[in-house]
């Protein structure tokens, strides 16, 4: 008689799947990590929105100083056309500006130049506009086959404007007593101020005080 002898062998479970022990551990530490990142990119945004606004900031104030630079300095000079004879060379709108002042330019040497400050409105965007300068060099004879664009350089001053505008200031005829004006055009002599006004598009980010220069070399 033979003795069969079976081998005993233990059941296994399925190594291939979770404890519920394990599942809770991982369900805690995503939601740990979530908690994080949300934290992180919260205070990520902030950080944005505090430097986008302080640069904001920074190009306003640098912007009121180079207006305010330029147009106390500017100058009650005479351009000699081929047929007009000697015309003013201020001449004030209510969106553009152009006169004569010494700048500075970076890099180069300072100088009487043509600068003209006007408003264009912004390709992305009709509702708002955009604060430019062209600056050119300055003279008061040029031959008819000249270039005026040649020396002309434009550079962007500020964006995301909704509005903007010119007022001046004095007697236009002298007789009368000086008041705030609209335009200053064809006239020899220089306003007493000039006053600028920037409203802009969205109301979080720089203010614009009202800004008035007094023209240094103005009667």
């Amino acid at each position: 008689m033979s003795c069969k002898n079976d081998s005993f062998e233990p059941l296994r479970g399925n190594d291939d799947g979770f404890t519920l022990l394990e599942l809770l551990v991982s369900i805690v530490l995503l939601a740990t990590i979530s908690a994080l990142l949300v934290g992180a990119i919260r205070s990520a945004n902030i950080a944005l929105i505090t430097a986008e606004h302080s640069n904001k900031k920074a190009s306003t104030h640098g912007v009121r100083k180079f207006l305010n630079d330029a147009l106390a300095q500017a100058r009650p000079m005479q351009s000699q056309g081929i047929l007009s004879g000697a015309v003013p060379t201020f001449h004030g709108q209510k969106h553009r500006l152009k006169f004569i002042t010494n700048l500075e330019k970076p890099g180069q040497y300072g100088g009487l130049y043509q600068l003209e400050i006007l408003s264009e409105p912004q390709m992305t965007d009709r509702q708002t506009i955009k604060l430019v300068a062209n600056a050119d060099l300055w003279r008061p004879k040029r031959r008819i086959n000249q270039s005026k664009e040649r020396s002309a350089q434009k550079f962007i001053l500020m964006t995301d404007i909704s509005k903007m505008s010119f007022k001046y200031f004095g007697s236009q005829d002298r007789i009368k007593a000086a008041q705030w004006h609209t335009s200053w055009t064809n006239i020899a002599h220089l306003p007493t101020l000039v006053a600028v006004e920037i409203n802009f598009h969205s109301r979080e980010g720089a203010r614009w005080p009202r800004l008035i220069t007094k023209l240094q070399l103005s009667d």
